[in-house]
């Protein structure tokens, strides 16, 4: 079977529904909006008889980019699974860093940047890989492999350098708690990756957010993060049928699952059985490894409460993320991960199978498996993840095609982009096979 039926065949059978903006953040953010708010473009090039393929796309990233304003640059790179096909198109729109400053290095497709909850993809795919190695199971309570203790226990990791980049394996036992009622013994391996653990999420939490900006060059341990959802009610007792929650909390645990089975940073981890096989050269985990690309990432901007919209390079604060998504890529590499995922390379059929086994969530259209999602417009469906930031990466079954990109400024939409992506797709390649 061919890369691109593999596709296909993923996702043929997939169910509807994805993550919610974080509240604390979205409420902070409307607060503070200043620039367009953003619109679909593909009406505005609907029409046009003058552009092929490459020139629509390009004209739709130029178009979506100008609801930035000064800040915020764009990329986008489409590639077809089929290794003849190639590169359907790659390009850029902006500049590095101010795209009204004529002096600026204009962005090109090639320049990296930062890929957010992209990354939750990358620790879903190692943890799907432990369990092919039988040393871990999906089904196992994450007391298998943490250890619930109190708050104060919680991040304390004195001299001990075997406790890699989360700090330690000792979690909240009040992590999960409705009323008098705790349960977190009962959040299994599988609800630290598909969003059902009912566990609060720490960027919802005032007081998380409030730590967060304050304190800029704070260096986060993964665990720190668990102490601020540890101290409100969760949302629903884990597995409640029916229900979803987005939580970034939940993959802290498995990034320290991960981190306890291995005997290693979990940034290690990514390099070793991602990264490196794949061919992944433009990609590190942020703060914990060095950067093999000497220019840096591009600016990715995003209104942080009181600090207004800010640069989010280069801040030490965003170690926060780590399991979560605290990486940088770009479009080229993305494209290889995806082409790597959905062709079978990086786990067993079986594994994958799970990863992608949609389940409705709280949004209309959109639905979530093992750290991956769907989302389905009327234009066509995608799979893979978007990033706080706007970054994406999503193959596109209907076309066998895959896409990766950012427009690094989250007050616009890369929803609206993507869909205005597949309208163009739509409009020059209806009557092809696909």
């Amino acid at each position: 079977m061919s890369p691109s039926q593999s596709l296909l065949l993923l996702l043929a059978a997939a169910s509807l529904g994805l993550a919610s903006c974080s509240n604390a953040r979205l409420r902070r953010r409307l607060e503070l909006r200043e620039i367009e708010e953003p619109q679909s473009v593909f009406p505005l090039i609907e029409n046009r008889t003058d552009l092929d393929v490459q020139g629509a796309l390009q004209e739709a990233l130029d178009l979506q980019v100008g609801f930035n304003g000064d800040y915020g640059s764009g990329i986008l790179r489409v590639e077809s699974l089929d290794p003849s096909a190639g590169v359907v198109f790659e390009g850029a729109a902006g500049r590095r860093t101010n795209n009204s400053d004529p002096s600026d290095t204009p962005t090109t497709p090639d320049m990296q940047f930062e890929i957010a909850s992209i990354g939750k993809m990358f620790t879903a795919v190692v943890m799907m890989q432990l369990v092919d190695e039988g040393k871990v199971s999906l089904d196992d309570p994450i007391t298998e492999y943490l250890v619930l203790g109190n708050i104060s226990e919680v991040g304390v990791v004195g001299d001990d350098p075997s406790v890699g980049e989360g700090g330690g394996f000792v979690i909240p036992e009040s992590l999960h708690r409705i009323g008098n009622t705790t349960y977190t013994a009962n959040i299994t391996v599988r609800m630290t990756l598909d969003h059902r653990s009912g566990v609060q999420n720490y960027w919802d939490l005032d007081t998380f957010l409030g730590d967060y900006e304050r304190e800029a060059d704070r260096y986060w341990l993964g665990a720190e993060t668990l102490i601020y959802p540890a101290e409100v009610e969760a949302h629903f007792p884990p597995g409640t049928p029916g229900r979803y929650e987005y939580t970034d909390t939940a993959f802290m645990l498995a990034g320290l699952i991960i981190e306890k089975v291995e005997g290693k940073p979990l940034s290690q981890s990514y390099s070793e059985r991602i990264f490196g096989p794949v061919g992944m050269n433009n990609t590190y985990s942020q703060y914990r490894e060095d950067n093999p690309n000497p220019d840096g990432e591009v600016a990715r901007y995003a209104i942080e409460g009181g600090l207004g919209l800010i640069d989010m390079r280069a801040t030490p604060r965003n170690t926060a993320e780590w399991a979560g998504g605290a990486m940088a890529s770009d479009a080229s590499d993305l494209c290889a991960f995806l082409k790597a995922l959905f062709s079978g390379r990086l786990m067993s059929p079986e594994s994958l199978e799970a990863m992608t086994n949609f389940e409705p969530t709280d949004e209309e259209g959109v639905s979530y498996g093992l750290g991956i999602n769907k989302r389905v417009y009327g234009a066509g469906s995608i799979i893979g993840h978007s990033g706080y930031g706007r970054s994406f990466a999503y193959g596109i079954p209907e076309y066998g095609l895959v896409m990766a990109g950012t427009l690094n400024n989250h007050e616009n939409s890369d929803h609206l982009f993507q869909s205005s992506v597949l309208e163009v797709l739509n409009k020059y390649y209806a009557t092809t096979e696909p």
